[in-house]
């Protein structure tokens, strides 16, 4: 007799259409115990945007919010020049604050997480900053 995961794996054939695809998302959804947000259902808050909210001041944009981790940053950064999580988080922070103007200083600082990372032998932290250098270097 096959095992439960096994058969939650059977109905993972896919005939390329619409049902098809909503009908693996379930399934995949309630074997990893996650919630399934169904089409025009609301996503939940990203993790920067909860971090924005809760730490911003009263009255204070999001954007606004942003300049000053940013400054804050930079300031770190002058103190611990060689710290992959400061260089990591401006990098990011820089991204988010406007990727138009600042995606190459942030592809910049993502890279040199990488390499720092990299030198502490942190193997799996240089493999996630790789990544996010590349999603913020794409159409770059």
């Amino acid at each position: 007799m096959p095992s439960p995961l096994s058969l939650n794996f059977l109905s993972l054939k896919s005939d390329g259409s619409y049902e098809s695809a909503v009908s693996i998302a379930k399934t995949i959804a309630q074997f990893l115990d996650i919630p399934y947000f169904a089409n025009k259902s609301e996503a939940p808050t990203s993790t920067l945007d909860m971090k924005i909210m809760a730490n911003r001041e009263p009255g204070q944009s999001s954007w606004q919010y942003l300049e000053n981790q940013v400054e804050l940053l930079q300031q770190q950064l002058e103190h611990h020049p060689n710290d992959p999580d400061i260089h990591q988080n401006l990098g990011i922070s820089l991204y988010y604050l406007n990727k138009c103007i600042h995606r190459k200083k942030a592809v910049t600082h993502l890279q040199q997480a990488e390499r720092l990372f990299e030198s502490r032998e942190d193997s799996d932290r240089a493999a996630i900053a790789r990544v996010m250098t590349a999603l913020v270097s794409w159409n770059y």
